[in-house]
């Protein structure tokens, strides 16, 4: 059930009584009067048969599925097919995002949305090695630019403890780009409503993709600074700090005048950070993007040409 800006609510997905058939019908429910309505007999009315996953496949709060620009994210699914959507509040209106992820080899859970770096990452889950579901689940990670919804396929898979399934588990994106997984199940199949565990685990994506945006006219200043990497990407910067430290990004104009924050947290060495210079109305000209820390300031000078 997602929230639409005029108070109603647009109702879509689920499952039957035992995983029976999922309803394709979308719906719309009005608070005012407790009543349900028909919106449309699919997700995407050219394009039939794509089933809204069922809301139980995200363990996290809905507004964590919101993108930057205020619609949600969701996937959908078509045979082998894991379709992601977008359901934009305004209109009450489905469009999909991206070609499909058709992965026969593993499980892909729902999207995770990271909106300070404008990119969303779904894990994928493989029930153990060479077809021995009793094998240890491997698992990988999905990257998905949400500018462009240009798609990084995992390149290696990571091996989890023995009996260890990620059914009900949570996953939360943290301040870095990381993510928090938290929850899981020791068992399959029906003995999953029996067998919770309290493992945490920190995931570190690989987010070293290709924007899938045209450089738009960024000239970046050569860093000098033996800590922090500062270079052009797509229609922005990329940073890269050699230390994991907490620090603030900013970008000042060339009179001091801080026009935007675009990072402040801990910074992870493993973890290169993408910055969009799009929709931030600035004018073209010289700016400077300044790295402070509790102990120093570094500043890299950029120019923007439109």
């Amino acid at each position: 059930m997602a929230p639409a800006n005029d108070g109603k609510a647009v109702v879509f997905g689920g499952v039957g009584v035992f995983g029976a058939a999922i309803n394709q019908l979308v719906e719309l429910y009005n608070p005012a009067d407790k009543s349900f309505s028909v919106l449309d007999s699919s997700l995407f009315v050219a394009d039939t048969g794509w089933n809204g996953a069922s809301m139980t496949s995200y363990d996290r709060s809905l507004d964590q599925q919101r993108l930057a620009g205020g619609k949600y994210l969701f996937f959908a699914l078509k045979g082998i097919a894991y379709q992601l959507f977008t359901f934009d509040p305004a209109t009450k209106s489905f469009e999909k995002a991206g070609s499909p992820i058709t992965d026969t080899t593993v499980s892909l859970t729902a999207p995770i949305v990271d909106t300070l770096h404008n990119r969303a990452y779904v894990i994928g889950e493989k029930y153990g090695a060479s077809g021995v579901q009793t094998a240890p689940v491997e698992i990988c990670c999905y990257i998905v630019n949400t500018a462009t919804w240009a798609i990084k396929a995992p390149s290696a898979m990571d091996t989890l403890p023995q009996s260890y399934y990620l059914s009900s588990v949570g996953f939360n994106v943290l301040s870095a780009g990381r993510i928090l997984m938290s929850g899981g199940n020791s068992d399959l199949g029906y003995n999953t409503n029996f067998s919770p565990i309290d493992s945490t685990r920190i995931l570190v994506p690989d987010t070293s993709m290709s924007t899938g945006i045209r450089r738009a006219g960024l000239v970046v200043q050569v860093s000098t600074s033996k800590l922090y990497s500062v270079r052009p990407a797509g229609d922005g910067i990329r940073f890269h700090s050699s230390i994991r430290e907490n620090l603030t990004i900013s970008l000042t104009s060339i009179s001091g005048k801080t026009v935007a924050t675009l990072f402040s947290g801990i910074v992870e060495p493993s973890i290169s950070y993408d910055f969009s210079m799009r929709d931030r109305q600035l004018g073209t000209g010289v700016y400077y993007c300044s790295m402070k820390s509790a102990t120093k300031t570094v500043s890299v000078r950029l120019v923007l040409t439109k």
